[in-house]
């Protein structure tokens, strides 16, 4: 079924922490969510249990995109972490838990765009209900379950899927795959690549990685598209256009946004 009607809410928060897999008593952050994130941010919104997340929001049966609205820049801060399970020679004799300081990267008052589309349309409406309503059975948090996150409704649009054509221009704001779209350098942006994870399972293992591009100013980006090598990752990722007038409190101009 073509993901064609696409629901579109704006995600804020003081703070985010959305950790890099490969860091342990050092976290640091992702700039933005992955995939992953945004559909356990969704799963707490609908109130799904964290066993079904994953399931649900397979990349076969949904689509997600992700814009950046705000300049995303860092800080550090630190914070004790204690140890509450098992036992420990400190536990044992000062009768109080291990106890280790540990710095966390944070992300200062981040603002996204997430555009979301499922083939299943109960489930599309359950969520439109509940954002319409800025309701949740579950609080949303950014990354970790201190750093709350808030949400508001943009609306829901028709999209236009487009043909990935070698050499095409396009202007996007959204989290871009670096296989299908190379930015033109402007003085006014700041690009940031990294590297997400495509989808975890339900073991929460990645079913593969994908490296992104995005602009962390939240200015748009203008580039040249590339058909992709990889075929799995071409029927995997889409270019989606949002025609201005379709959009809700959001832009005067055509959006493109890459989804998956």
């Amino acid at each position: 079924m073509p993901h064609n009607s696409f629901l579109h809410f704006t995600l804020t928060g003081n703070f985010a922490h959305f950790r890099m897999r490969f860091t342990t008593t050092s976290p640091a952050t992702h700039l933005v969510p992955p995939r992953h994130t945004i559909a356990g941010i969704i799963g707490a919104i609908m109130g799904l249990e964290r066993d079904k997340i994953a399931e649900t929001f397979d990349p076969s049966q949904s689509k997600i995109g992700i814009e950046v609205l705000s300049h995303l820049s860092t800080i550090k801060i630190t914070s004790k972490l204690l140890r509450l399970k098992g036992s420990s020679t400190l536990e044992t004799v000062l009768g109080v838990s291990d106890h280790m300081i540990v710095p966390f990267q944070l992300v200062k008052n981040p603002k996204y765009r997430i555009w979301f589309s499922h083939e299943n349309q109960n489930i599309q409406e359950q969520l439109e209900t509940l954002l319409r309503n800025h309701e949740c059975v579950y609080s949303p948090a950014l990354g970790l379950a201190s750093l709350l996150a808030d949400f508001s409704w943009d609306g829901e649009v028709e999209t236009t899927k487009l043909s990935i054509k070698q050499g095409m221009s396009i202007q996007t704001r959204s989290v871009a795959p670096v296989d299908f779209f190379d930015p033109y350098p402007m003085e006014e942006n700041h690009f940031i690549i990294d590297k997400h994870a495509l989808h975890l399972d339900v073991s929460r293992i990645p079913t593969g990685f994908l490296r992104v591009v995005f602009d962390a100013n939240g200015n748009w980006m203008e580039g040249e598209l590339h058909v992709p090598t990889n075929s799995d990752l071409a029927d995997l990722v889409e270019l989606i256009k949002v025609p201005s007038h379709g959009q809700e409190n959001v832009e005067t101009r055509d959006t493109h946004v890459f989804v998956w």
